[in-house]
């Protein structure tokens, strides 16, 4: 969806400007017009497009162009889906400036708050948002010097170049890059803040250009390749960082990297329900198809009402002498691909670490696996990734001086023990990835308190709306039933 300045009052608010600057005698009132609609959009429960503001645009493409950019113009181009994302609003901005007597454009990428209906998850977006401030205001440079001293390079995200906060509102920031050149992190906070949010950059679309993938399609090998070697990195910069805080733990240096998303009653609670609508679901398709599949259903309404205990058990079950900084949602939407030329994958930048947390290498490597592979995929490669990953891994531990805490065969096996935490992400994440179309999807704008019951059928009703037998639903989704029968079902049958 592309917005012209289109916000409720924001057209307006453009007009104004352009208005107070032609006419100076009617200046003051029209400036006083703006600052009331801007105090307005602060208050009221409105779209979270609302928090993009004229002046957050101003300020973070000056922070990327530098003073004497101008901005002309910009909108807003939707490019996520309805359920794409639960703990914030992801658009893009298209920006026309002037620059040294020539026009020119950028594209960025603003995550604001939700705002959604449901009261319960603001202590938890706001935790989201405070994690990953920290992850790019402090992690970032860190892990950059522990690989940049081996001279292996920084490690590839979209950097962040511009934070807006306000007290107990998140609000929007701003990050910034321009497709293949890094761009220097800038940060900007007011004195009393209780949260944030942030801009990066937009797929552009061209060669060297950034890139989302389509989420219904399974990745490739050459992506997959790319994202589980960036995987390593990032996992084997922790490790380093991690030796040169000893004795501190990073977690403990760091604490909010030591928590996990599910752990607050609030928000245990509104994913109890909607991870148990998901997995009803589940179950109810698992029937529908009948034969072998039909044995899963019973075994995921066993698991359903405490679906948020066993995700967060795994999260939390690992031992220290491996544990690494996790991103802890790396699937399809979490990624930008770059291409070369020919159009090939050369290089990806992971996005979104929000809900990074201390835990085991294996559970961003199944994540990915389960939520961003077909079974073709998974069968055929996964052994040629996790040796990359491995490859990758090592290296750069030997390269830091770094004790190398697994074998490749120690992975294998921690894959295997965290396979039950890559399905049922699978079955929660992608029914909303395959849906081609939004009112497939149930929409989160409508969850309240009051309305949990019914989001949660709604939910189930956008499931069985699906087409069960498309092959693509049919490798993503129906599969990961084949690895929970090999997995747990077979298992707990043959061990009453």
């Amino acid at each position: 969806m592309i917005v012209q300045k289109r916000l409720t009052g924001t057209s307006l608010k453009v007009a104004l400007i352009t208005k107070a600057r032609q006419m100076p005698d009617r200046r003051s009132a029209e400036i006083k017009e703006i600052e009331e609609h801007k105090a307005r959009c602060m208050t009221e429960a409105a779209d979270p497009r609302s928090l993009i503001t004229e002046n957050h645009i101003l300020t973070a493409l000056t922070k990327d162009q530098g003073q004497d950019a101008r901005l002309i113009s910009w909108n807003l181009e939707d490019f996520t889906k309805r359920g794409d994302n639960y703990a914030s609003f992801v658009t893009s901005v298209k920006v026309h400036f002037s620059l040294s007597g020539s026009l020119r454009e950028a594209s960025y990428v603003a995550k604001a708050n939700p705002r959604r209906r449901i009261k319960a998850l603001e202590p938890m977006m706001r935790s989201h948002f405070r994690r990953e401030e920290m992850f790019y205001a402090t992690l970032t440079t860190m892990l950059d010097e522990q690989l940049q001293r081996l001279g292996g390079g920084r490690l590839r995200w979209e950097p962040c170049i511009l934070t807006i906060t306000y007290k107990t509102k998140i609000v929007t920031s701003f990050m910034s890059g321009k497709a293949g050149q890094p761009v220097p992190r800038v940060e900007l906070r007011d004195q009393s803040v209780e949260s944030d949010s942030r801009l990066g950059t937009a797929p552009a679309g061209g060669p060297q250009d950034s890139r989302l993938q389509d989420a219904r399609p399974s990745q490739g090998p050459g992506h997959a390749l790319l994202v589980v070697q960036e995987i390593a990195r990032l996992h084997a910069a922790s490790r380093l960082l991690q030796k040169a805080l000893s004795p501190d733990p990073l977690a403990a240096r760091y604490p909010p990297f030591s928590r996990r998303w599910m752990e607050e009653a609030p928000e245990r609670e509104v994913f109890s329900a909607l991870f148990a609508g998901h997995l009803e679901g589940a179950a109810i398709l698992a029937e529908k198809e009948g034969g072998r599949y039909a044995r899963v259903a019973p075994w995921l309404r066993e698991v359903k009402g405490g679906i948020v205990d066993l995700l967060a058990g795994e999260l939390a079950r690992y031992s220290p002498e491996v544990a690494v900084l996790a991103h802890n949602d790396c699937w399809t939407n979490n990624v930008l691909f770059r291409y070369d030329a020919r159009g090939r994958p050369c290089s990806v930048a992971l996005l979104d670490f929000q809900m990074a947390t201390m835990s085991s290498p294996a559970i961003d490597i199944v994540y990915f696996l389960y939520t961003s592979l077909d079974e073709k995929a998974r069968k055929d490669h996964q052994q040629d990734l996790l040796s990359a990953y491995y490859g990758t891994f090592s290296e750069i531990l030997r390269k830091g001086g770094a004790q190398v805490p697994f074998c490749l065969e120690e992975l294998h096996h921690e894959c295997r023990r965290k396979i039950v935490f890559g399905c049922l992400m699978g079955l929660i994440i992608l029914p909303a990835a395959l849906s081609e179309a939004e009112d497939c999807i149930a929409d989160p704008d409508a969850l309240t308190e009051a309305t949990m019951d019914d989001y949660t059928r709604q939910q189930r009703e956008s499931l069985m709306r699906l087409d069960s037998g498309s092959a693509t639903f049919r490798s993503r989704f129906l599969a990961i039933f084949e690895d929970l029968l090999e997995t747990v079902v077979q298992n707990a049958s043959s061990n009453p």
